[in-house]
């Protein structure tokens, strides 16, 4: 008798884990929502599908899996060490899951087939997120988060500035990337021109200091990847150029890089401000680091570990949450072991892009970019909207380039 399990439902299953991703990225820009639900299927298909033998070559192969898997073994083993409650703990474990669900996707992801659709669902949920945008300067929607009409004021509309910022940002580069790669003139200039709206939309149009930072090391980043050596100079210069045009021509811009200077010449006297509280919790931060230096405080410790060394109630408050800082916060949580795993995640990426080709490389290195922005000026893993952008967005650049499977795709 036959008792071999049909293969049939198999694909069935891996088939709608597929899709249940291609629509997790669109949700990604849009709604936090729907992109919870798109997750939650995307795993149970993925599981339901089994195809493990598949599954494990494709981690093999993915340069990033062994740090981000290492870094949520520390997360599990932190819950050993630290004096965090059980309620604390698990929520920890439940934000950094993600770091298992790069790796995941990723699985899906390394079907050419399957990235081509995911990239063209963000970069439509991203297109649409673009055009509200410009529509909000004469238009009003009661669903948008900002409700400022006009040229050179903020113009967020499904998410917080900070988490638009970085999905315009990699928009610009994704325009950049493609408009490079195309072969007919009118699709190479579309491309561009997408880009060039998205990097206004950042510089313009928007008020978040991330993003200016993000799409200016971005754009710096992809065209030093993609112009030659001896080209630099020239390349430096127009880009120069293009950013004095932008502060130039944004109000907002420049109102929002003279505060920041302000913050930080004021960051001494204790003001709660935006540039204050980052050097506040960075010097707290490395003060519980140096306590413990190699395996930090363990999961969920650094909210109680925070406000001991905090010097007021205020301050205890205003930074308990997160440290605005994800590299902070994994050193405080795990020492030098997830400092290192962290950094270890740009750096096997950045490695792995060397040999690509030079559009797809400097599209990776780009958003590795983005990342690293993201990261030192908020908890780009920890905050849930945000944190669904970095984590998938990571697992969608390190696979550009598509892996040979053993099996034959159904």
């Amino acid at each position: 008798m036959n008792l071999a399990v049909p293969a049939y439902p198999s694909a069935v299953f891996d088939r709608l884990a597929r899709w249940c991703l291609v629509a997790l990225f669109f949700m990604v820009p849009i709604t936090l929502a729907g992109a919870n639900i798109a997750l939650a299927c995307t795993l149970l298909f993925w599981l339901l599908a089994g195809r493990w033998r598949e599954r494990a070559e494709a981690v093999r192969n993915l340069p990033v899996a062994v740090p981000l898997l290492g870094l949520f073994g520390l997360v599990v083993l932190g819950c050993l060490y630290s004096d965090a409650s059980n309620k604390e703990m698990t929520h920890h474990l439940l934000k950094f899951s993600k770091l298992v669900w790069i790796v995941m996707a990723a699985t899906l992801l390394v079907r050419p087939d399957t990235h081509a659709q995911c990239w063209r669902a963000f970069t439509l949920a991203a297109l649409i997120t673009l055009g509200f945008s410009y529509l909000n300067i004469w238009w009003n929607p009661s669903w948008s988060k900002t409700h400022n009409q006009g040229w050179g004021v903020d113009h967020t509309v499904f998410k917080d500035y900070i988490s638009q910022g970085a999905v315009m940002a990699l928009l610009m580069v994704r325009g950049l990337h493609q408009g490079w790669l195309a072969t007919v003139p009118w699709r190479r200039w579309a491309w561009w021109t997408i880009a060039a709206l998205a990097f206004v939309c950042n510089t313009q149009l928007s008020m978040g200091r991330t993003g200016y930072l993000a799409t200016g090391v971005a754009l710096l980043v992809f065209v030093l990847a993609v112009v030659p050596r001896r080209r630099w100079l020239p390349a430096l210069a127009a880009l120069v150029v293009v950013a004095g045009i932008s502060v130039a021509t944004s109000p907002q811009l420049q109102q929002r890089a003279v505060l920041a200077v302000s913050e930080l010449n004021d960051h001494k006297t204790g003001t709660l401000s935006s540039i204050g509280q980052r050097m506040y919790f960075l010097t707290r931060s490395v003060e519980l680091i140096a306590e413990r230096p190699v395996w930090g405080w363990g999961t969920g410790a650094y909210h109680s570990q925070y406000c001991r060394v905090a010097t007021t109630a205020e301050w205890c408050a205003a930074g308990q949450f997160h440290p605005h800082n994800q590299f902070l916060f994994f050193g405080v949580q795990y020492g030098a072991l997830g400092l290192l795993l962290f950094l270890a995640v740009f750096v096997q990426a950045a490695r792995a892009g060397r040999t690509w080709p030079t559009p797809s490389r400097a599209l990776l290195w780009s958003y590795l970019a983005i990342l690293a922005v993201g990261s030192m000026t908020h908890s780009s893993l920890w905050l849930s909207s945000e944190s669904f952008f970095y984590a998938f967005a990571l697992a969608l650049v390190v696979t550009l380039k598509p892996q040979r499977l053993t099996t034959a795709p159904v």
